[in-house]
């Protein structure tokens, strides 16, 4: 709930309504992603398969973030944990154990 409550409700129009790109204009996301101060794993669908994150997406994510790691998953769709059950749980296991002990 704490994260709903971070979230822009004009970023959610923008990816929901619309042609995506048209929709977006005026969104600085180079900025965005910049101040993301936790280690990211972006996880990369097949595009032919229905994925969400297109290639130029993630390349411009990669770009711009300060700590990310990018799992491309071939022959799955955007349910990579459904289809790929086994390289989900593996990418999501090898992305936690390099993460630092939490400041709690």
């Amino acid at each position: 709930a704490q994260n709903l409550a971070w979230l822009d409700p004009a970023f959610v129009f923008a990816i929901t309504s619309g042609d995506r790109r048209e929709t977006m204009k005026g969104v600085d996301f180079a900025t965005h992603i910049q101040e993301i101060a936790c280690p990211v794993l972006l996880m990369q669908a097949d595009l032919a398969k229905n994925a969400a994150l297109h290639p130029e997406d993630a390349d411009f994510f990669l770009a711009n973030a300060h700590d990310v790691q990018l799992v491309q998953f071939p022959g799955s769709g955007h349910g990579i944990h459904t289809g790929q059950t086994e390289a989900f749980l593996a990418a999501l296991d090898a992305f936690a154990q390099k993460l630092p002990p939490a400041n709690i």
